[in-house]
């Protein structure tokens, strides 16, 4: 049924809605369990700085930032001479121009970020070695790194995620 109504849906996501429903029922195992990305850490370490923050603030869990408000000047080496300036507030990740208030400085590898990003690495991992901040501030970057969501982007349509 699902798959008669994807294909005879003219709204695109409508339909992939309906087919991508109907390909779990078919395969009989939840979507989450397909072994498939669209997104991989060279792609990452690629983007502008601009995208790169952009997709950053599309990783951010919005409950896990709420009552954020704190500035990180994020220096990458080999990537822009000076840091970046990233602010967490109402639940939002900005990158831009610094922020009044004291930011917090972090030296990352872009690899680094990216894999912390994709879920592929770990803060305790990279601390002191890709990962560098005053050891008084380790607390509140490991939290900030947290904020992320590494979960696979493919959700279930049909069937109830299994916990």
């Amino acid at each position: 049924a699902y798959e008669k109504l994807g294909y005879a849906c003219e709204a695109a996501t409508w339909r992939n809605m309906y087919l991508v429903g109907a390909e779990e029922l078919k395969q009989n195992r939840q979507l989450s369990e397909f072994a498939y990305s669209t997104v991989s850490p060279e792609i990452l370490c690629s983007m502008s700085e601009d995208l790169f923050y952009d997709f950053a603030a599309g990783r951010l869990n919005g409950q896990k930032a709420k009552g954020w408000n704190r500035s990180f000047a994020v220096t990458q080496p080999g990537r822009t001479p000076g840091p970046n300036y990233v602010s967490v507030c109402h639940s939002v990740l900005n990158f831009g121009q610094p922020a009044d208030r004291q930011a917090i400085a972090v030296r990352i590898e872009r690899e680094a970020f990216a894999g912390l990003l994709l879920g592929r690495t770990t803060v305790q991992a990279e601390w002191g070695k890709t990962l560098l901040a005053a050891e008084t501030d380790r607390q509140t970057v490991t939290a900030f790194f947290d904020l992320f969501d590494c979960d696979p982007p493919n959700f279930n349509i049909i069937r109830p995620r299994r916990t």
